[in-house]
């Protein structure tokens, strides 16, 4: 009995696996677009003032 009861919360474990892992969606090919910096961006004319 016992070991009946091992094999049926085994599959139920499994089934329950497969099922979450069904309903992803595929991967869109862009990938998303982070940024992280401690500093603000440089505006444009900080930007032209260090190119010189």
């Amino acid at each position: 009995m016992k070991k009946l009861l091992i094999l049926l919360m085994t599959l139920f474990c499994c089934a329950t696996a497969f099922a979450a892992d069904a309903d992803k969606k595929p991967a869109t090919q862009e990938g998303m677009n982070w940024e992280i910096s401690m500093m603000p961006k440089p505006s444009e004319e900080e930007q032209e003032q260090a190119r010189w």
